[in-house]
């Protein structure tokens, strides 16, 4: 009887440690409930992939301390807060972190809490904008402790989750900043050469060398010269040379340390050369340039300089940027029109 008894309860434990391996455990995937039918987990991680990075032609971004931009992709070139141009560097950067950032793994149940309350005081609130349609907004955290991750939360979501870049080593919260200035290229001009339409060229101290290159209907270039006079003998060689520049025109270094009331009689005064540039329907910038008064400098017999030889004042962004340019890099495109003719 004894016997019995004993060889049924092992029988019935038996039969417990077997179906206990068919009883549905608690997820320990944190916090994520698994549903028989979908599983949220599943979801939640295809929603961070963003497909199709270069149809991407917005992105805001805006952190705790009220800092806010808003990149927006104009002609293949993107701009910031609609001021000017950014850093080739960090939109590459940033596009690369969107594109390739997947899931490394969703939090545990101990770090939930903490991680909740810092994305809520400390997430940078990333909007990602695909033909003008919003596609995907997320917080992104700081680091892991290892700082081989960064914690990100779909907006909706109550699961952060830890994501990474498969094969980069270190964390994404850098390549999301929402301060103005860090995102600015020292860029007046940048432009495809092939969309530029109209360059116009001012000279207010010799207006024999004032131009205007203009692309008709028909995309022939001409130049015009004062008195609305065409330019005879066109080298279409070197239009294409002269627009070749207007890739890339750096300044030199933007002004900081000059008295407000001094920049307003700079920028109000008359300027000695503006340069105008349209290359495409919303890619219009200007540049007014001034001269810089010299202090130090000596010509060959020891005469002194009324300006600098080497640097002038630009003004661009509707007056609300100030910089210095250099001579070299703007000879380029204050060219005599003769430069247009054929020799």
């Amino acid at each position: 009887m004894k016997n019995r008894i004993l060889l049924y309860s092992l029988l019935i434990l038996l039969i417990l440690i077997v179906s206990a391996q068919f009883v549905p455990k608690e997820n320990v995937l944190y916090p994520l409930k698994i549903n028989k039918s979908k599983s949220t987990l599943k979801e939640e991680l295809s929603n961070f992939v963003v497909k199709d990075v270069d149809a991407i032609d917005k992105i805001f971004i805006a952190d705790k301390q009220n800092n806010t931009v808003t990149l927006t992709k104009i002609d293949n070139a993107w701009k910031v807060n609609d001021k000017f141009y950014a850093r080739e560097d960090a939109i590459k950067n940033i596009l690369f972190a969107i594109g390739k950032m997947r899931v490394k793994r969703p939090i545990s149940k101990a770090e939930h809490n903490v991680q909740i309350k810092r994305l809520a005081s400390e997430g940078r609130k990333v909007e990602i904008y695909q033909k003008g349609k919003l596609v995907k907004t997320y917080y992104v955290g700081g680091s892991t402790q290892d700082q081989y991750g960064t914690y990100v939360i779909l907006e909706g979501s109550s699961v952060p989750f830890v994501v990474e870049i498969p094969g980069f080593l270190g964390f994404l919260t850098p390549r999301f900043f929402a301060i103005e200035d860090l995102w600015r290229e020292n860029f007046i001009f940048k432009a495809n050469p092939k969309n530029v339409n109209y360059v116009q060229v001012v000279n207010s101290e010799n207006h024999k060398n004032d131009f205007t290159l203009i692309k008709n209907e028909s995309n022939q270039y001409q130049v015009k010269l004062s008195e609305n006079k065409i330019l005879a003998n066109l080298d279409t060689m070197q239009v294409k040379r002269f627009l070749m520049n207007f890739k890339k025109i750096s300044f030199e270094a933007m002004i900081t340390n000059m008295s407000q009331e001094k920049r307003d009689s700079l920028i109000n005064s008359n300027p000695w050369i503006t340069i105008t540039l349209k290359a495409g329907e919303n890619n219009r910038q200007v540049i007014k340039t001034y001269h810089v008064v010299n202090d130090v400098r000596r010509d060959d017999e020891g005469n002194k300089l009324v300006y600098d030889p080497d640097r002038m004042y630009g003004s661009f962004n509707n007056g609300k940027d100030l910089a210095t340019v250099q001579f070299r890099t703007f000879d380029r495109i204050t060219v005599n029109p003769s430069f247009f003719q054929k020799q």
